[in-house]
């Protein structure tokens, strides 16, 4: 997914809090800043949008509005505020109700019960992936098995939208219209297969599992054979059919972001831990988050810090983002509130051996 404010996808390993952990309430209290700032955004029917609901026109991206969504299932198990889960619910309820037959959900503009599709979407993939994600959540959330069997076949069409993209070379391209195949997009979509394969076994459907299981080891293989860069030392931008190439670790965007991700979200290994520290000597992480910017780079610096080990960093940047204001907050697109609340909410779970999401 390629972001706005530049977002966008399970079981990452974290260690147990040390000694410079942020205080509990500092946590907690940051946590619900950014969970009821999602709230703004979310309409009578369920949208939830780019802009405040109270906007005169609005914009509903679903990548964001899924990461908002898991956001909100966290900031319910870390408060048990009941608003949180029956807004992601809705969520996800408005999503599948705008899927189209093939899986995909295109973006919308407008307003509540007057939302008009784009007919485009910026990635097929992610959004699939992202809603698969935000099923687990909700399902670990609040264990309901009738509400969790009810989404069975929408899962099974994330599935297809997933499919829908899949390369020969064994990585999905970001849409139908579009030949890019991203690490971001794959890191996501291997991501969104694990929490596809946790909830078909909690359904139980054995077949989903074992399919959800096959294709994400396949996409696993794909990162490694097509997107590492053993030269570079890092992870490819993304690749083309005809064998074209977007790489570098120079930039914060698309090269530093991506590879950051990688590192937060697919499995722990030694080279992905050797990359984390490469990139934090040629471009430190922020301490303090007082722009948008600040943010964009506290957020992918604090996902990666936890798999690479990095308790310092880790601690200093969660309560970089616990201290955030309402001001900096109202700028952001929905999407970094749902990062903030699942990265906070990992932070007060006890002995903290591995993060969900």
């Amino acid at each position: 997914m390629l972001p706005i404010l530049l977002a966008p996808a399970l079981l990452c390993s974290m260690p147990v809090a040390g000694p410079t952990a942020v205080p509990a309430a500092e946590l907690t209290a940051g946590l619900r800043r950014a969970a009821d700032e999602i709230l703004r955004h979310q309409s009578p029917d369920g949208a939830l949008g780019m802009s405040p609901a109270s906007a005169a026109a609005n914009a509903v991206v679903p990548y964001f509005a899924n990461g908002a969504a898991i956001g909100l299932a966290d900031a319910y198990r870390a408060t048990r505020d009941v608003r949180y889960l029956n807004a992601a619910r809705r969520w996800a309820g408005w999503y599948e109700a705008h899927m189209n037959a093939d899986g995909t959900v295109y973006d919308y503009n407008g307003s509540p019960q007057a939302w008009v599709s784009t007919g485009k979407y910026d990635s097929t993939d992610s959004y699939a992936s992202t809603y698969m994600e935000l099923v687990a959540a909700l399902h670990i959330a609040r264990r309901d098995p009738a509400w969790l069997k009810a989404r069975a076949p929408h899962l099974r069409r994330a599935l297809a939208a997933i499919r829908l993209t899949l390369d020969p070379r064994g990585l999905t391209r970001a849409h139908p219209k579009w030949e890019w195949m991203y690490c971001m997009d794959n890191v996501e979509v291997a991501r969104g297969l694990q929490a596809l394969g946790a909830v078909a076994a909690a359904i139980p459907d054995a077949a989903l599992v074992k399919e959800a299981a096959d294709l994400r080891t396949g996409i696993l293989r794909s990162i490694d054979r097509e997107l590492w860069n053993e030269r570079m030392g890092g992870y490819r931008v993304g690749v083309m059919p005809n064998g074209a190439v977007s790489e570098g670790l120079a930039k914060w965007y698309p090269d530093q972001m991506a590879n950051l991700m990688a590192v937060a979200w697919l499995p722990s290994s030694r080279r992905n831990t050797e990359l984390y520290a490469r990139l934090k000597a040629a471009a430190a992480p922020p301490v303090t988050v007082t722009t948008l910017d600040d943010l964009d780079r506290a957020v992918w610096w604090l996902w990666a810090s936890g798999p690479a080990g990095d308790a310092a960093n880790q601690h200093t940047l969660e309560a970089a983002l616990a201290r955030i204001d309402a001001d900096l907050l109202s700028r952001c697109t929905v999407g970094y509130p749902g990062h903030i609340c699942r990265l906070l909410a990992a932070a007060l779970r006890p002995k903290r051996a591995s993060r969900t999401r």
